[in-house]
């Protein structure tokens, strides 16, 4: 596996953001067809761990053609160093919807819109 061209833009995070510094990764597993993107935020100067240590992005990937892979967003993953008030390490999983849940609120809100004021109208045709 290799990446010729992308269009995606580069994470670029340094120490003095509001973030703080963190180093980004890619991890691709060719054999299961898995990209994972990793983003490690460091520990800041005073020695405090942030609330989210770390974030995962795991897309799968599949062949469409000898030059072209077609990426389906599967969920991320927060790893964070608080609960409320207490630290504690845990994971918080966010699963991205399907194509066929997203087309289906896509429909629904069209349909609470049409015929609002102010909001599109389908045109004739």
């Amino acid at each position: 596996w290799k990446s010729l061209f992308t269009t995606a833009a580069d994470a670029n995070f340094s120490k003095n953001s509001t973030r703080g510094a963190a180093k980004v990764q890619n991890i691709v597993n060719g054999k299961k067809g898995i990209i994972t993107n990793v983003i490690d935020f460091e520990t800041k100067e005073d020695g405090t761990e942030p609330v989210l240590k770390q974030l995962n992005v795991v897309i799968k990937a599949t062949a469409v053609s000898p030059k072209r892979v077609g990426l389906q967003f599967r969920y991320a993953k927060a790893v964070l160093t608080k609960f409320l008030f207490w630290k504690v390490r845990w994971s918080l999983y966010i699963p991205v919807p399907g194509p066929f849940i997203t087309r289906c609120i896509v429909f629904l809100s069209r349909i609470f819109k049409f015929g609002r004021k102010g909001a599109k109208k389908v045109p004739k045709g």
